[in-house]
């Protein structure tokens, strides 16, 4: 008799931008086959967003899985489930999952897509297939924040976030402060956020003082900023990809990244390169 298929488990490691990549096929996934029981392994507290937006049932910090020398956790989650990995396992510890843990099937994919090349989501989307053949197509959408309105007579703002985790991803200040500037001539308040990384760097010292600055928002609380802001620009980084999930109208300026693989996914993405 086979093992029930109505349970999947996707292992994927990553930051904010790298996770909320998945969200698109889940969503898919959800709308094929709506009774799947969906637990996501991944970084806290990226993983939490998946499950508010309704697209996983469960998320597990990856920090405490342990799949070289599993526990009875791991088994319990992965029986009679099918699992997705994007962490690279030998054969010996397969088999090993398998005699135990008893699994559905496991099927090991490689984080990125490299040939062809092709967006990261879309990358996802032809991996959780291999698992749920019958899944629907990719759709740009909005993702929605649960229950929340935009209040009635507050005043339009506008959200940029200058940092991002690596160096060369970040664009000149300047290209910010045009845009902050463009936004006040128009009657939209700037809003900057600073992140952990801009706080514990010191970055924050180049932020202007002209403007309001948010330090280190909750990921909830800044999921319900960018769906109200009337516009947001971002480096390539994990609030891009969320504004963009969202349906903002939202500027991202790309440097080394390829726009083409990387770019947030959502219907009103601008993509801005700088050098």
């Amino acid at each position: 008799m086979p093992l029930p298929k109505s349970k999947l488990v996707v292992i994927k490691p990553g930051a904010l931008g790298d996770t909320l990549l998945l969200a698109p096929g889940l969503r898919a996934l959800r709308e094929s086959h709506p009774g799947l029981w969906i637990t996501v392994v991944g970084s806290a507290p990226a993983i939490d967003l998946l499950a508010y937006f309704g697209v996983a049932d469960e998320v597990i910090a990856i920090d405490r899985l342990n799949l070289f020398a599993p526990s009875e956790t791991e088994f319990k989650m992965m029986h009679g489930t099918q699992v997705l990995t994007f962490i690279p396992l030998d054969g010996k510890v397969v088999r090993h999952l398998i005699d135990i843990a008893r699994p559905a099937k496991i099927t090991l994919r490689p984080s990125r897509a490299t040939h062809p090349v092709r967006h990261t989501a879309v990358h996802l989307h032809r991996c959780l297939r291999a698992c749920f053949p019958q899944i629907a197509e990719l759709s740009t959408a909005p993702m929605q924040c649960p229950g929340d309105a935009r209040p009635a007579h507050t005043a339009p703002f506008a959200i940029l976030a200058p940092g991002a985790g690596a160096e060369a991803k970040r664009a000149p200040m300047a290209l910010f402060l045009t845009a902050a500037r463009k936004m006040a001539r128009r009657g939209v308040q700037p809003i900057f956020i600073a992140g952990e990384v801009e706080i514990e760097k010191g970055l924050i010292r180049h932020y202007p003082d002209t403007y309001k600055c948010l330090l280190n928002p909750e990921l909830k609380q800044l999921a319900v900023l960018l769906q109200r802001a009337e516009a947001v620009f971002a480096n390539d980084s994990g609030p891009a990809h969320l504004a963009g999930l969202l349906g903002t109208v939202t500027t991202v300026f790309f440097g080394p990244t390829d726009p083409s693989i990387w770019r947030p996914w959502g219907p009103r993405v601008i993509i801005n390169i700088f050098n």
